[in-house]
């Protein structure tokens, strides 16, 4: 298994788990809030260079971890929510960078790994 494997495994676990979860998102909701957030998240998708990770990746799992905020009722409609998001979403991204970090001593590394630095380079 590579590394990114393993960190995407994790990350999706623990992004799907519903154990602590207080109610059913509905779509309008979500698709919402999307809507408002998506210039943040693209952003720190864009900014933040972690090793392995296209932007893509990144995006899609900042759009679960919005989720799972709407999930656990963590989200309370405060006016200046795009500074919370930011906040909640940096700490997250530097939970990915973590089990990177520690992950990618383990496990091989693959193909993939090099391209995303190649191309991140030469942009």
């Amino acid at each position: 298994m590579y590394f990114r494997e393993k960190v995407e495994y994790i990350v999706i676990k623990r992004l799907c788990s519903k154990t602590k979860d207080k109610k059913v998102v509905s779509d309008e909701e979500f698709n919402h809030l999307k809507g408002q957030l998506d210039p943040v998240m693209h952003q720190l998708a864009n900014e933040r260079r972690i090793e392995g990770f296209s932007r893509e990746d990144l995006y899609s799992f900042l759009l679960l971890k919005l989720h799972q905020l709407l999930r656990r009722d963590q989200y309370d409609g405060r006016p200046k929510f795009h500074r919370y998001f930011y906040r909640v979403f940096t700490h997250f991204l530097n939970d990915v960078e973590r089990l990177k970090n520690r992950y990618s001593k383990i496990y091989d590394r693959d193909a993939l790994d090099d391209w995303v630095k190649f191309r991140w380079w030469q942009e």
